[in-house]
């Protein structure tokens, strides 16, 4: 029988900390939300944990928890060339938890939405939230502190539950606007927006924040959940529903304001994307301009759209206190750009690249290779793009192979083309698109060329290995500040010098 207040250990379970590690917002909102609703909360923290079942048991022991949960921020790391699962690590965690009997394991996270089910059978933990922890956690709390089972409250799976229907897959060839070079609406009305509820965690309570500080991680911020969008290969609309949440801009301006009292003035946006809508995106920056935040923020997002990116926009980041942006471009081909689904064309890139210009924001673009259409001659038009239109200051990061997650277009296509085996769960193991008319050896070498031919060109592991972060550390105690990426070419060059291959 359970007693109130329950006592609440949150559990943060990643662990990926390349290129840069990642505060756990998520874990530290659900640990937040906790203690807001009258539980005694503490924190395990295993980012930088050298042996995370001994940690682990030793915040066990010292704090004795009635309820475990478990935050979940990726399946795995997204890499084709070097594969590696994250769940695993939730698993032996899991086990550790066992060794105290009757405390369930509660599952929460990113991840846990795309594969509940699956995920619960693999961990053999008891629940999984995939509804926002600000709403569902304290449902879930007050029925266990009653003695009662949380199962059938909204968001919450049990184990040996399917998983859900794709039948909201959409199609493969999902409409796109070859003819649009402004905003592009969303598919489906979104109604008016509800609000977001908190925004700002007490991270200083939760983490020790000087080993991610250290290593150029900015403090994550939310101003909206929801995509409307259909892109091909994206989980976003599935996990976050298809209508936007937002924020008001006095909360967002609140929220920053809290930030930079405590000193935490690197702030990164992590919206699916920030500038959509982007009335709102405008209005949120104009917001933070008229505030005149002192100390001044230090601003960035690494999750916006080439549509809309104009003059106007640009002037009101530079205003609200961004140093930096990043354009999900994904590719310069309008037949990839068409099969991935995307809203905007090639004429979107190369309008936003002349606004860029415009301005001083330091900008990283951000390319998908590998993806639905891609050819030989898509990729050429990409780097020829990179190559024509963005600013050698500014890198381009290209990412390798495209992740298949369930219930996407992208699962649909691949199953369509006999590229996956019949419905099971074999999506829980990274698993990616290869496109039939590209050779990946052909690929890799194309990329590697391109990228001794143009020193802002950033790989998958351009910035990854054991020097490049000691070369973070170095950087951080010589002042330089978030985010790192402006300086990623330069830092590159660095390596190379000390012999690291590109």
């Amino acid at each position: 029988m359970y007693r109130s207040p329950v006592k609440v250990l949150i559990v943060n379970a990643n662990r990926c900390t390349q290129p840069l590690p990642v505060l756990p917002y998520g874990a530290c909102l659900a640990a937040e939300t906790a203690l807001r609703a009258g539980h005694e909360v503490q924190f395990c923290d295993l980012t930088f944990s050298r042996s995370i079942e001994e940690d682990l048991l030793a915040a066990l022991v010292a704090f004795e928890p009635e309820v475990v949960g478990v935050s979940l921020r990726n399946l795995d790391n997204n890499d084709s060339a070097r594969p590696q699962m994250y769940c695993d690590d939730v698993r032996r965690l899991v086990r550790v938890v066992r060794r105290r009997p009757a405390v369930p394991v509660i599952l929460g996270g990113a991840a846990v939405g795309i594969l509940p089910a699956a995920l619960l059978r693999y961990t053999a933990a008891d629940y999984a939230v995939t509804a926002d922890a600000r709403t569902a956690l304290p449902a879930v709390l007050a029925a266990l502190s009653d003695g009662r089972s949380p199962a059938g409250l909204p968001g919450l799976w049990t184990r040996n539950e399917p998983d859900p229907p794709a039948s909201a897959i959409p199609p493969a060839s999902a409409p796109h606007a070859r003819e649009s070079h402004g905003p592009v609406e969303p598919p489906e009305p979104l109604g008016p927006p509800e609000p977001l509820g908190p925004l700002v965690p007490d991270f200083r309570r939760w983490c020790r924040l000087r080993p991610y500080l250290s290593r150029m991680a900015a403090v994550p911020l939310q101003t909206k959940r929801g995509c409307p969008f259909a892109c091909t290969y994206c989980t976003y609309g599935a996990l976050e529903g298809r209508s936007y949440t937002l924020a008001s801009p006095s909360d967002v301006v609140a929220a920053v304001r809290t930030l930079c009292a405590q000193r935490l003035r690197d702030i990164e946006f992590v919206d699916n994307v920030f500038n959509a809508p982007r009335d709102h995106a405008l209005a949120c920056c104009r917001a933070l301009a008229a505030a005149a935040i002192r100390p001044r923020p230090r601003l960035q997002s690494l999750d916006m759209s080439p549509t809309g990116l104009d003059d106007e926009l640009l002037t009101a980041m530079e205003g609200a206190g961004f140093v930096g942006l990043g354009v999900t471009a994904e590719s310069a081909d309008p037949d990839v750009l068409a099969a991935l689904a995307k809203p905007f064309t090639p004429d979107a890139l190369r309008l936003a690249a002349a606004a860029l210009r415009r301005h001083r924001l330091p900008c990283m673009w951000i390319f998908l290779a590998g993806g639905p259409g891609e050819t030989e001659r898509s990729i050429e038009r990409t780097l020829e793009f990179i190559a024509r239109h963005v600013r050698a200051s500014d890198p381009a990061y290209i990412t390798v192979g495209v992740r298949i997650y369930p219930g996407t277009g992208l699962e649909r296509l691949a199953r369509e083309e006999g590229r996956l085996a019949a419905e099971g769960e074999e999506l829980l193991a990274p698993a990616f698109y290869e496109p039939p008319h590209l050779d990946p050896a052909w690929l890799r070498d194309r990329l590697q060329f391109a990228q001794r031919q143009m020193p802002n060109l950033l790989l998958d592991d351009s910035l990854q290995g054991p020097l490049a972060q000691r070369s973070l550390r170095v950087a951080y105690r010589l002042g330089f500040r978030p985010p790192l990426w402006p300086h990623a070419p330069r830092l590159r060059r660095f390596l190379n010098l000390l012999g690291v291959p590109p």
